[in-house]
């Protein structure tokens, strides 16, 4: 098994990015980043299960995304496949091919065949809380709340106007903010 990476890791690494692509505040463009780390994005036709994937050829790496899926869907599966390129793959100097193929993370929970063992659940909980915290920063979140516009508002008008300021699903904002205990 792979050492690994704890929260804090993951949430530094998600930092860096936004130091060294100057980003401030919401919304994170996520392209910008994939692009800037020679990263191509795709397009594609899959199926309702597939929600993006990431491959890599030659050390040439290529994101590619359901088209069908939401803008904030699609924000997402580009986000967590760049965690999968920045956290899981290491370059290596001969030529070699390696695929990560994600369905939608619910899926793999719910999977009665046992197709996803321990570390790839891992995996994909790694990829996903990078995928939150490059797209939801935690400070830039809480200097969002400090605004007097969000002092009165109830828990549900908040996600709503977070996730719309940074261009994430409502499920997706509310899973940050619970995971950053945010809410209780």
């Amino acid at each position: 098994m792979k050492k690994s990476i704890s929260i804090d890791e993951i949430e530094n690494k998600a930092s860096l990015f936004l130091i060294e692509f100057n980003i401030h505040e919401p919304f994170v463009p996520i392209e910008q980043i994939v692009k800037g780390n020679n990263i191509n994005l795709m397009p594609y036709d899959f199926d309702d299960e597939i929600s993006g994937v990431l491959v890599i050829k030659d050390n040439i790496a290529t994101i590619g995304y359901n088209k069908a899926n939401s803008k904030e869907r699609i924000r997402f599966t580009i986000a967590h496949e760049f965690a999968h390129h920045t956290l899981h793959w290491k370059p290596q100097a001969k030529s070699n091919q390696e695929v990560f193929v994600d369905k939608d993370l619910f899926m793999k929970f719910r999977n009665t065949l046992n197709e996803y063992n321990q570390e790839e659940v891992r995996i994909e909980q790694q990829a996903n809380a990078f995928a939150a915290a490059i797209l939801m920063p935690k400070h830039f979140i809480e200097k969002e709340l400090n605004k007097v516009e969000y002092q009165k508002l109830k828990e549900t008008n908040i996600i709503q106007k977070l996730a719309s300021k940074f261009k994430v699903s409502e499920p997706a904002m509310t899973y940050r903010l619970a995971n950053l205990q945010m809410f209780y």
